[in-house]
């Protein structure tokens, strides 16, 4: 399968940056809290589609290298989250490609009244105006030698006023999230924006601005023709969270054979993953089916 006319690059100023091979990246190893043996079995999947994931604080690079194998290809393809209040680690910034704030929840070190409270739009005080915000962008990438893009996940509020803001602190790509998930299911979603205002007011403040920033959207997508419309708008790439969260499989429920071991039952079996790959396959075939009509429709 041929994607290289989808792949989406963030360029560093000295390296390569953050690169995908599809327009796809995913939250859930961060939003949806997953365990360590759940991380292992997913991780080498997105690896294989190169497709970027935001990687938890637990992930560390020793575990990545045994997982996947190629560091360099790791980094590339790999996010760390910081939250906006939280001290710089430099040894996540080298060891990623991408550094991306989390503009969004209670402080790090406050515990969120709900589940939904986590993604409440929050700018601390101590960061108020974009010189100030402009220079820890600028520490970070001075900390990475220039090789690591940093970016921003917020959730809209004043969508174009807030994506002006971001875009004049440096800022190398955004992260528009309208729909999280909160759980790997597909009960487990939270809508935190409306989609198709958010998209249009935030790309519109990337073109006023004149900026080579990239957006990122976090949406709840269903089918590889909604996907080709967001990215028509000037999209660059979309979670797939919600896309796989719909199509998981169900666990069966287990047989009393199961239950005649205490061994067997204190250490279940963690379900593979290669599920991950046909569905991604399957929506990145429609995605281009919809590009090879639309140059159709074009020519005619």
């Amino acid at each position: 399968m041929d994607l290289s006319p989808l792949c989406c690059s963030i360029p560093a100023l000295s390296g390569p940056g953050l690169r995908l091979d599809s327009p796809l990246f995913t939250r859930l190893t961060l939003d949806s809290a997953l365990t360590p043996s759940v991380q292992e079995k997913l991780i080498p999947e997105l690896h294989m589609l190169g497709t970027a994931w935001v990687s938890g604080r637990k992930t560390d690079e020793r575990q990545l290298q045994q997982i996947a194998g190629s560091t360099p290809k790791i980094r590339s393809q790999r996010i760390v989250p910081l939250q906006i209040d939280e001290p710089i680690d430099v040894d996540l910034v080298e060891h990623a490609a991408a550094v991306e704030f989390q503009m969004y929840g209670l402080p790090f070190h406050s515990v969120p009244g709900s589940r939904l409270a986590r993604w409440t739009p929050n700018v601390p005080v101590e960061i108020s105006d974009y010189e100030q915000l402009g220079k820890k962008v600028e520490c970070l990438k001075v900390l990475s030698a220039g090789k690591c893009v940093i970016g921003a996940a917020v959730c809209p509020g004043a969508v174009y006023e807030d994506v002006r803001f971001l875009l004049d602190c440096g800022f190398d790509f955004l992260t528009l999230l309208c729909h999280v998930r909160s759980e790997f299911n597909s009960a487990g979603g939270r809508d935190l924006a409306p989609l198709e205002f958010s998209v249009e007011k935030a790309c519109k403040a990337i073109s006023d601005a004149g900026s080579p920033a990239k957006l990122l959207l976090s949406a709840d997508l269903h089918s590889g023709s909604a996907m080709f419309e967001w990215l028509e708008k000037g999209v660059s790439a979309v979670s797939m969270d919600a896309y796989l969260a719909n199509l998981k499989p169900v666990d069966p429920a287990p047989s009393r054979e199961s239950y005649g071991s205490v061994l067997s039952y204190a250490t279940p079996q963690v379900s593979t993953f290669s599920w991950v790959r046909t569905a991604v396959s399957k929506l990145i075939t429609e995605l281009q089916d919809c590009q090879i009509y639309s140059r159709r429709g074009t020519v005619a």
